[in-house]
């Protein structure tokens, strides 16, 4: 009991001036112990004569207390919208100033968000009570009384932090998958995990099964269905290529025509069932085209005309980005396409000349998504800073450390003195 006793009388206890100090800074958007509010929490000190750390503490339990009123409310609005955060001062304000064109001009979100609170703390008591008041004008609104635009404005917001949570859920180890569908809009969304989404391409009727539910209950009998527009893709797919096969969504490698107005080419399981409708009363004028590929035959006669020299230089920056040194020899001797399967995905190291060589006369020695591959690699194994050089010296040390800051093809150029 004496310990008790004893621990009490060592907390700082507030009066009723310091209190009314920090709820006001509290209601005005003080809100997190965060370093950007770091400016706001000593203001607040300050003012109230407490040390920083005491006002962290304050705001501490404020944010426990709070959620523990809130757990036991039952209030309607809060049932109807639990996830709903609460709409203070300080985000509103933060809210415009990042939207602004002064902000929008910096490069990076944490000169923004910095830009903002530096503008925040500027700001006299007179017009944090004017955003104080606009904030709570904001809350107060009925989800019922929202107009179109600020209910569309709401759901892009809300599926915004849906996906934000569903990116944490899956660094956790969670897998998830979630259907959405909008007001008026007849094109099912889907969202979720990698693992998720390959499930519900691989069982297509879950979509189409989600969307005949929410369309209307009472039609039970449908005349198109999603299974009719997939059969119809693959079947006009088969006569383009000339053997049967199913259309490659994501390879691409064609063209699709004759769909109806203001439909757009995807994967059937995200056609609404009015689309669905339309598209298969225009079978008629759909059609596939399978996009040609460069012909071979035009590289292999380019390739006859090169000499022994060139044939070696080529071959020298190509051992550069294919795995295998065969593969090379294929592409040279018997003018055999490199495939992107045949590429390095690391440790690629070329110079400029190389690169020129790559993109320029040597594009024609690549298939199309292998030089596309290529470029890619090339472009991230270019984003490192710097090289750590051996330079080997006479001394007792083999060898000693140096950092060069430039690029590769400027270490070619440099002597052991640079």
């Amino acid at each position: 009991m004496a310990e008790n006793v004893r621990r009490s009388a060592s907390y700082d206890i507030l009066n009723d001036e310091q209190k009314k100090i920090l709820k006001d800074y509290y209601d005005q958007g003080m809100i997190s112990t965060a370093a950007s509010m770091r400016d706001v929490i000593q203001e607040a000190a300050n003012q109230a004569n407490m040390t920083f750390e005491r006002v962290k503490k304050w705001i501490g339990n404020k944010k426990q207390s709070r959620k523990r009123k809130a757990s036991s409310h039952q209030d309607e609005e809060l049932r109807l919208c639990p996830s709903k955060r609460r709409t203070t001062a300080y985000n509103l304000f933060c809210s415009h100033m990042l939207n602004s064109e002064e902000c929008k001009q910096l490069s990076s979100n944490s000169e923004r968000l910095k830009l903002a609170v530096d503008h925040w703390n500027l700001l006299g008591a007179e017009e944090r009570v004017i955003w104080a008041e606009r904030a709570k004008a904001v809350q107060s609104n009925d989800i019922h009384d929202l107009t179109f635009k600020q209910r569309t404005n709401q759901v892009k917001k809300g599926k915004k932090q849906l996906l934000s949570q569903l990116t944490y859920l899956e660094s956790l180890g969670c897998e998830a998958v979630v259907l959405f569908l909008e007001p008026g809009d007849s094109c099912l969304q889907q969202f979720g995990t990698e693992k998720g989404i390959n499930f519900l391409n691989k069982n297509e009727k879950i979509g189409v099964n989600f969307v005949e539910y929410l369309d209307s209950p009472k039609q039970v009998v449908r005349k198109y269905r999603v299974c009719d527009v997939i059969k119809l893709f693959n079947q006009n797919y088969s006569e383009a290529c000339g053997k049967t096969c199913r259309v490659p969504y994501l390879k691409g490698g064609f063209t699709v025509t004759g769909l109806p107005e203001g439909i757009t080419f995807k994967k059937p399981s995200q056609y609404g069932i009015k689309q669905i409708s339309n598209i298969m009363k225009n079978v008629q004028n759909i059609h596939f085209k399978i996009i040609e590929s460069p012909q071979v035959e035009n590289v292999l006669t380019e390739n006859r005309k090169y000499s022994d020299q060139e044939r070696e230089c080529y071959r020298s920056v190509l051992k550069k980005v294919v795995f295998e040194e065969a593969k090379v020899s294929m592409c040279l001797i018997r003018n055999k396409l490199i495939e992107e399967c045949d590429l390095v995905v690391t440790d690629i190291d070329l110079t400029k000349s190389d690169l020129d060589l790559l993109t320029g006369k040597l594009k024609n020695f690549f298939k199309p998504d292998a030089f596309a591959t290529l470029i890619a690699n090339c472009k991230s194994s270019r984003t490192h800073e710097g090289y750590i050089l051996p330079v080997y010296t006479d001394s007792d040390q083999p060898y000693c450390l140096f950092y060069y800051p430039g690029a590769a093809e400027g270490i070619e150029s440099s002597s052991t003195e640079d």
